[in-house]
């Protein structure tokens, strides 16, 4: 499909959405693919660390997010490494995303209820460049409030206003790919027929309105019969 009619379908669909509150459609603007095995290197010995690891690892983004379901090889020296071949996440909107490596959390019991990670990996994918394979050095920190950590850009003002530790580095290759792929053109094509069928159907439930409101408001005429 052409960039031309994949511009102008969602044009159309925006337009849609924006006049008639109708069929609300996500669109993805990236898609963030994980491109060779995650490797996760501690800093020094840390046992809470290294149990979380070996026990789950979440990938997300700020909208979506995957369970490695790979065991991890656990090197012995502080290394620890998921052979993952290839992951794609959705992204929506790259400027306010990010991409979280969370170690260990998940359920728990009794009454099944959710856990915050032990530690968290945190990468900004604002200035990442569209289209171009990177090797990355993402920071694992731990801390009291990760929740709150996670909203925020590691930088020199966060660690004066924030308590949290560094306690190693996930390194792998990644690439910001830009643009709606296939699936999207598809995903996008449905959306703006679906769209379209539920405008017209309002605009037939409005002119059936008007009709039958017509034909109450106006006198009817009687018949006279002559004997």
């Amino acid at each position: 499909m052409s960039s031309f009619l994949a511009i102008n379908l969602v044009g159309t669909l925006r337009l849609l959405r924006y006049k008639h509150s109708i069929h609300h459609v996500q669109l993805r603007t990236n898609d963030l693919q994980i491109l060779s095995p995650l490797i996760l290197q501690l800093k020094e010995d840390n046992p809470a660390v290294h149990a979380a690891a070996m026990k789950r690892l979440q990938i997300t983004t700020t909208d979506s997010k995957e369970r490695v379901p790979a065991t991890p090889k656990d090197g012995g020296d502080g290394t620890i490494t998921w052979d993952i071949e290839k992951m794609r996440l959705p992204i929506y909107n790259r400027h306010s995303s990010s991409l979280m490596l969370q170690l260990g959390g998940g359920a728990s019991l009794p009454a099944i209820k959710r856990t915050s990670p032990d530690a968290i990996g945190l990468l900004w994918l604002k200035d990442l460049v569209d289209d171009e394979e990177i090797e990355v050095d993402i920071p694992v920190i731990v801390g009291k409030d990760l929740s709150v950590l996670r909203q925020n850009v590691l930088t020199d003002f966060t660690a004066r206003t924030h308590e949290y530790q560094v306690v190693g580095h996930f390194k792998t290759r990644i690439r910001l790919d830009s643009g709606l792929d296939e699936v999207d053109y598809y995903t996008l094509c449905f959306a703006l027929f679906q769209s379209l069928i539920f405008l017209a159907q309002r605009i037939m439930r409005a002119s059936l309105k008007r009709k039958l409101a017509d034909m109450h408001t106006k006198p009817s005429k009687s018949i006279t019969y002559a004997i």
